[in-house]
Parts: C-alpha cells; structure tokens; sequence
C-alpha cells in the first residue's frame, strides 16, 4: 500500500519556481487592493466617489457598488 502524506490545502506559492510574482501581486491585493497593481491607473479613492454617485443616479445598484467597494 501506498501512504499519502497530507500538505497543506493552501500551497506556499513562493516556493513554486515561476510562482513567486504571482504570490506577490496577491498579497498586493490582499494588502491593498487591485487597484494598487503594477499598470492599474484607476485611483480607488476617485473611483469610489464617481461609483457612489452613479448608485444616487441609478446607474449602479446599491448591492452592486457595495459588492465592488469590499473587492
């Protein structure tokens, strides 16, 4: 018989060659927040404040922009 060794359901993505910029834009993400990705030009502040504007005039629903400001 065959023994399997149990690992960790999250693997550490920085011990994976290749992986380790991916681990990194991640934990950017996870930290900060998509918008303060390499090349992303959205200011997530300035976004946020046009956002709310189109949920007050109907252009966005209310769950909607709730759903993109916890993203």
């Amino acid at each position: 018989m065959l023994a399997i060794t149990p690992i960790a359901a999250t693997p550490d993505w920085s011990e994976q060659p290749g992986l380790a910029e991916m681990a990194r834009l991640r934990a950017v993400v996870e930290s900060e927040n998509a918008c303060a990705l390499p090349g992303c030009s959205i200011k997530y502040n300035s976004f946020l404040t046009v956002m709310w504007r189109a949920v007050q005039r109907g252009f966005v629903s209310q769950p909607d922009a709730v759903l993109l400001r916890t993203v």
